[in-house]
C-alpha cells in the first residue's frame, strides 16, 4: 500500500502488515502522506510474517496507541524512518513481541 500526496488513510480497526507465517505487506507513506490510527486498536508490523513501513518524504505514521514490529516467534517487523521530515509517532512501541 503507497500513502503519498496528502492522501489520508484513517484505521478505526486492527492493522496488521505481514499476516501469517507466508504473509508479506508492506506500507510506504511519502510526500505528506499519513497513515492515521484509532486509539481503540493496534498496529502489528510483522505478525508472524514480514512487514515493512517506510515513511519518507514529510510522510507522517500516527497511532493513538501501541504498535508492535515483530510479533510471534516469526514476525519480522521493521520500520524505516528515511529523513528529518517524517515522522512516527505512537503512544507505546513493543519491538520483538512475543507470548
Amino acid at each position: 500500500m503507497n500513502i503519498s500526496n496528502q492522501g489520508l488513510v484513517v484505521s478505526n480497526g486492527g492493522s496488521s502488515l505481514g499476516y501469517g507465517e507466508t504473509g508479506v505487506g508492506n506500507v510506504s507513506i511519502t510526500t505528506g502522506g499519513m497513515w492515521e490510527v484509532n486509539k481503540n486498536v493496534y498496529t502489528t508490523i510483522g505478525v508472524a510474517g514480514v512487514g515493512n513501513l517506510n515513511i519518507s518524504d514529510g510522510g507522517k505514521f500516527v497511532s493513538q496507541n501501541i504498535t508492535f514490529l515483530g510479533d510471534k516467534a516469526s514476525g519480522i517487523g521493521t520500520l524505516n524512518l528515511m529523513d528529518a521530515t517524517s515522522s512516527f509517532d505512537t503512544v507505546g512501541i513493543n519491538v520483538g513481541n512475543f507470548w
